[in-house]
């Protein structure tokens, strides 16, 4: 059951010479079940144990590295998340914290002693294969590696930091949330926009995100009415593969989605312009970007960069969706561009794979809104193997549909070969 309120605590004792504690530096264990979510620091009076008035309690602790406590107001930052229906926990492969609204410059650098990384705790890399059954992770952070918050400032993107909801306690009521941060001290920095890397685990995906700020007593959110505005942003739709930036600007991103389900989405190349024919320059972005997935062992980096597949201008690579045993449901699956600066795209070329069950027929072109993407035109009548272009002018596409082939047997060949293809073509004017 625990420990009740109250019967353990820790501290030390001075022979004679009177103490005056103003700041405490904590450790916690990195597993949940071994620490402690809040407490408060006592001083003795000669008769009893009391609170330190001038000192608040410690709220929404973490564990595994070193918090400073208590902490003055934008001196820790951190993403705070939720994990996906069903999911075991949140991950995040990297995360920036910059001083811009627009992530431009630097990142705030996580070097000790003056910034260090936090957390709500983190597995170790063995556990979390007995956890999920993911096993890609083993590849570059070994069965002895750890999951620490580190592994999301060191600009590598095959390892990452994770914590798990190993205790159960995700409830509607109750959500379970993981956090991962920047511990400050005395180097208070405002945060206006971040970038991040989810874990690239399906299990560990984030459904909500939100920036938060240390106010010098509790973390911020808009869950709570006295918050303050300037310490904490939303990142709606966190879930996705490669970097994601938020704020981003209204515009600033656009990605094409399956309309109808799928059993698989290879995107061999596609392009995207600002003029309706497709007549200007094709459009470079900032990064491309993706709907989730698990990377596999031969992923390098995590697999955050295997969008970037549907858009290097070479059609011996592509992107390929996550699409589980039942399938990508629509809009479940989808690849993108991200940009700098707000764009107006409206004309693309795709290419698509050349096997039926691996084609989108029907799509969707989205952009997005400030907190949510917003549909812009739907295009159907796609194939693969060759770019399609869309939108297309009346009469300008024309082709010859299969309808079916000739059951009779054939008199001269009784024994004809039965061909497993439904259909080919040698040549077609």
């Amino acid at each position: 059951t625990g420990c009740a309120q109250g019967s353990a605590w820790l501290g030390l004792q001075s022979k004679l010479a009177r103490i005056d504690v103003k700041c405490v530096r904590l450790k916690q264990h990195r597993l949940r079940a071994r620490q402690m979510k809040s407490a408060y620091l006592q001083v003795f009076d000669g008769i009893r144990w009391v609170q330190v008035p001038t000192l608040p309690a410690f709220l929404e602790l973490g564990g595994g590295s070193w918090q400073t406590l208590p902490g003055s107001q934008a001196s820790m930052w951190r993403v705070a998340a939720r994990p996906v229906p069903g999911g075991l926990g949140v991950g995040f492969s990297e995360v920036g914290f910059y001083r811009k609204a627009d992530c431009t410059g630097n990142p705030i650098r996580s070097n000790f002693p003056n910034v260090a990384p936090i957390s709500s705790g983190h597995m170790t890399a063995r556990e979390l294969v007995d956890e999920t059954g993911y096993t890609a992770h083993l590849t570059s952070m070994g069965d002895a590696g750890v999951t620490d918050p580190g592994m999301a400032f060191d600009g590598d993107f095959s390892t990452f930091w994770c914590d798990l909801d190993i205790l159960n306690e995700n409830s509607p009521s109750n959500p379970w949330i993981g956090w991962i941060g920047m511990d400050m001290t005395s180097q208070v920095s405002d945060v206006q926009c971040v970038k991040f890397a989810p874990a690239p685990v399906i299990s560990l995906q984030p459904s909500w995100a939100e920036l938060q700020g240390w106010d010098g007593r509790v973390w911020t959110s808009q869950a709570l009415v006295a918050t303050k505005p300037t310490l904490v942003i939303p990142l709606p739709f966190p879930s996705a593969g490669g970097w994601q930036r938020r704020p981003a600007p209204v515009r600033s991103m656009w990605r094409i989605e399956n309309a109808e389900p799928l059993e698989s989405w290879e995107v061999v190349e596609a392009e995207f312009f600002e003029r309706i024919d497709c007549g200007s320059d094709r459009l470079v972005p900032m990064n491309a970007i993706g709907s989730a997935r698990s990377a596999g062992n031969s992923d390098a980096n995590g697999g955050h960069f295997l969008p970037a597949n549907a858009f290097d201008q070479n059609l011996e690579t592509r992107w390929g969706a996550y699409c589980p045993n039942d399938g990508c449901q629509p809009g479940q699956a989808w690849v993108g561009m991200s940009f700098q600066d707000p764009k107006s795209i409206k004309c693309l070329r795709i290419y698509q794979s050349g096997r039926y069950e691996r084609q989108a027929r029907t799509m969707t072109l989205s952009t997005w809104v400030g907190d949510h993407w917003e549909e812009q035109a739907q295009y159907s009548g796609l194939g693969g193997n060759s770019w399609n272009m869309r939108p297309a002018a009346p009469d300008t596409l024309w082709r010859l549909t299969y309808m079916g082939r000739a059951e009779e047997e054939c008199v001269t060949m009784p024994t004809r070969p039965v061909y497993q293809r439904s259909w080919g073509i040698t040549e077609f004017e």
